[in-house]
């Protein structure tokens, strides 16, 4: 689990550092190359269902927008005017009126659903979950991802 907050990042080997972010993007989670054990020339392709890259960046008023891009599709989280809003188009076409009862996705790639003041997106295909309340951000990855992922320890 990878925890981005306020004040600190605690990163997936639960080192935590402390935490000044920008207005550009900065990676939480992204697939790294590997090289071939028998074959150090050769970089590795990853399986299709590893390529996942989460980011974040903080606004001027110190919410967290997220970037989440699960193979060919983009998703879009922030909050603004005390409301999460969600962007599945990968522009700026936000959903001002996402509430308790809308979900998005395709069930077979990812779901996005609010509860209490949260959004939560599940993706199954890529074994990522992520909790969001526009301050905080949450990703959790299996260990299928863990092998394959690139993450900063250090956010500056």
């Amino acid at each position: 689990m990878c925890v981005l907050d306020k004040t600190q990042v605690v990163t997936f080997d639960n080192k935590v550092y402390p935490l000044t972010l920008g207005k550009c993007w900065h990676v939480m989670m992204a697939p790294y190359p590997k090289r071939d054990s028998n074959n150090p020339e050769k970089i590795l392709s990853f399986p299709y269902d590893v390529r996942a890259i989460v980011m974040a960046r903080e606004m001027d008023d110190g919410t967290k927008q997220v970037w989440i891009i699960l193979g060919h599709e983009e998703i879009h989280l922030r909050k603004l005017d005390d409301r999460l809003q969600v962007s599945t188009v990968g522009g700026e076409n936000y959903d001002s009126y996402f509430s308790n009862h809308t979900s998005y996705g395709q069930i077979d790639l990812y779901i996005i659903y609010q509860e209490d003041g949260i959004i939560i997106m599940h993706s199954l295909q890529y074994d990522i979950h992520i909790v969001y309340d526009g301050e905080r951000i949450l990703l959790y990855v299996s260990k299928k991802i863990k092998q394959v992922v690139y993450e900063i320890h250090y956010i500056s």
